[in-house]
């Protein structure tokens, strides 16, 4: 061990390097977050939308029929009206069509209504075309909401 009288050679320490802070890591999480929170949106939100499109028409389908007065009429009041079957469905770009059958019970018979859907879920919505009551064998057309209407 030697004596340096020179104390001005000595060496100054370590210096230790600057954090970076707790502040860039919550930004970059939050701007992670962003980006991947925003694209998953830009997705979900078409689809949530369209999907709804699509549950108001069948709503609007079930209701037409639970009070069509044709309906009542052929398979006495009241109506019940069961969940859609035999579903089939296409798309071709944002345009998307539907057609099912829903069972149908009155107080004097029972039936099945086969109801047709078309348009653009996202953007105009969807549309019923058709509306046929079918009871053994003999096809009655119904009147949409949409007929009702205008």
């Amino acid at each position: 061990m030697s004596f340096d009288p020179n104390p001005q050679n000595q060496p100054m320490g370590t210096v230790q390097p600057k954090k970076s802070g707790m502040k860039w890591w919550v930004i970059g999480c939050f701007t992670l977050l962003l980006l991947c929170g925003g694209g998953a949106a830009m997705i979900g939100i078409p689809i949530y939308r369209a999907g709804m499109a699509m549950v108001e028409t069948i709503d609007d389908a079930k209701n037409t029929i639970e009070n069509s007065a044709e309906a009542q009429e052929i398979l006495g009041a009241p109506l019940t009206v069961g969940d859609p079957g035999q579903v089939t469905s296409s798309q071709n770009g944002a345009d998307a069509s539907m057609s099912m059958t829903f069972p149908v019970t009155g107080s004097n018979k029972s039936g099945e209504v086969e109801v047709e859907m078309s348009g653009n879920p996202i953007t105009t919505g969807m549309k019923i075309d058709k509306l046929e009551l079918n009871v053994d064998g003999e096809v009655y057309p119904l009147q949409s909401l949409d007929a009702l209407i205008e």
